[in-house]
């Protein structure tokens, strides 16, 4: 069973935290609007940017890093090719997948596109020569853009 656990940038550093993920919140007094309120928990509370959460998947790179939803892989297969990939959730599947980086292009694009498939992410993590975290999509979208 892998272990459940969640990272996100916590508000007012900008530094990434790990840990157990909370949403609580609290009702502002004076015009009873409830303020959402995102926490990861490791031995001190965080608020953290909810649009930075992301999950482990279980799955490390082969370097031993863990990888969570968010993050950019880089894959090169023995015939030579590669391609980068996007970490996340599959919605319809209930799992996590990959989306290559010409499909997030065509999706930004307005392009209807598969979202993150789950056999991308097998395969890839068991047959690619190189298959590592180069880094995430809210510190390095740019690894994504048209070469």
């Amino acid at each position: 069973m892998r272990e459940i656990k969640f990272r996100g940038k916590e508000e007012n550093s900008g530094e990434w935290v790990y840990g157990y993920y909370c949403k609580g919140g609290w009702t502002d007094p004076v015009n009873g609007v409830e303020i959402p309120r995102h926490i990861i928990h490791a031995e001190y509370l965080f608020d953290i940017d909810p649009d930075t959460l992301g999950q482990y998947t279980g799955l490390k790179d082969k370097n031993g890093v863990e990888i969570y939803e968010g993050d950019i892989i880089y894959s090169e297969f023995s015939d030579g090719s590669n391609t980068k990939c996007l970490v996340g959730w599959n919605d319809d599947m209930h799992c996590d997948g990959l989306m290559d980086e010409y499909a997030y292009r065509s999706k930004l694009e307005g392009y209807s596109y598969p979202e993150f498939l789950p056999e991308l992410m097998l395969n890839f993590s068991k047959h690619s020569k190189v298959f590592e975290v180069i880094g995430n999509i809210f510190d390095n979208p740019e690894l994504l853009e048209k070469e």
